[in-house]
């Protein structure tokens, strides 16, 4: 039978107490971020913008086995890694259309919820500063329910 000293010992009840508070605050945060990301499942369409009226777009966030992504249905796409403070952001890429500015360019991308609506907030990426960023509005889009 193996003796282990007293200290030996109380230094590996602090590693598991430090350990059990560690998880303890990881298993708490998931439920949250999981929770706030899957209130914007679904379809939303656009209500306002900085990038001139567009009474038709709309934007599709979907979770799936790589994480959440969102879909606009103007031609670009972008996988959400996350939480950062209150904001969802990501990364993306517009599709290469060949005819706007934006064809083919990178971006980032952040969502935060405000009340019933949901602010965009995106920075494209041209190659020269200043990137352009584009803020949108979006609200639920009615289902017919």
């Amino acid at each position: 039978m193996k003796i282990t000293s007293a200290s030996k010992l109380k230094s590996q009840m602090g590693r598991s107490v430090r350990w059990s508070i560690l998880a303890a605050t990881i298993l708490h945060a998931v439920p949250t971020q999981a929770a706030e990301a899957a209130e914007i499942l679904g379809l939303w369409e656009q209500v306002a913008t900085n990038a001139g009226a567009c009474r038709t777009c709309t934007i599709e966030f979907q979770a799936g086995s790589s994480g959440l992504s969102v879909t606009a249905n103007n031609g670009w796409a972008a996988s959400l890694r996350g939480l950062d403070k209150h904001d969802i952001v990501g990364t993306g890429r517009w599709e290469d259309r060949g005819r706007a500015w934006v064809s083919g360019k990178p971006f980032t991308v952040s969502f935060r919820r405000e009340g019933n609506h949901l602010e965009m907030t995106m920075t494209i990426d041209t190659g020269a500063d200043p990137k352009p960023v584009v803020r949108s509005t979006y609200r639920r889009a009615w289902q017919g329910v």
